[in-house]
């Protein structure tokens, strides 16, 4: 299949009344935007939007879509937005996932944990009270995915000294909820 290059910018003309099989850039300054005109076995042409750029240092071609159900300006909306992501360092293949607060994903394993547990409701409240004592204040508000090695040592560092048990327990809660957040895929 022969492939044609444009160094014009696109217009939806063009879009709309090409039929040549090929390869249609939109020009520079397109972000990579690409609309790619292929010939059906039943006869007449099929066209998708495509957009060629690098991700973490290597090249990848992303769908946006068929046109004319993705328009032009939709297209460019698309690949503008995607190279913003590629350039702040994020993948735009992988979509979003709202990442919990420390607080958050404690909650949602205390409540998981709750029912496997012998004192159920009072090993609950232990655990939840040990958060609210040493752990919430320091980075309980924190995205869990911001959490480091270094605001651990900062809460249990302190009170290592004087209550060493209180410390190797709360040191393991919070490794019960990070283990969860790591399968959480946050």
């Amino acid at each position: 299949m022969p492939t044609q290059r444009s160094i014009h910018r696109l217009t939806n003309t063009f879009c709309r009344e090409i039929k040549r099989p090929g390869s249609y850039g939109d020009g520079r300054g397109g972000h990579g935007l690409i609309l790619r005109v292929k010939t059906r076995k039943a006869g007449g042409v099929t066209k998708h939007w495509v957009q060629r750029l690098r991700v973490y240092g290597r090249a990848v071609n992303l769908g946006l879509g068929p046109y004319p159900v993705v328009t032009l300006a939709k297209a460019r909306e698309a690949a503008l937005a995607n190279r913003r992501q590629a350039i702040e360092g994020r993948d735009p293949r992988v979509k979003p996932v709202d990442i919990p607060t420390f607080a958050q994903a404690a909650e949602q394993v205390i409540a998981l944990r709750e029912p496997t547990w012998k004192t159920g409701p009072t090993e609950a409240r232990i655990w939840r009270a040990s958060f609210y004592t040493y752990v919430l204040p320091h980075f309980g508000s924190k995205p869990v995915t911001g959490i480091s090695t270094g605001d651990v040592l900062a809460v249990l560092s302190p009170i290592w000294q004087t209550r060493q048990e209180t410390a190797r327990r709360l040191g393991q809660r919070i490794s019960v909820v990070m283990r969860w957040c790591i399968a959480q895929g946050h």
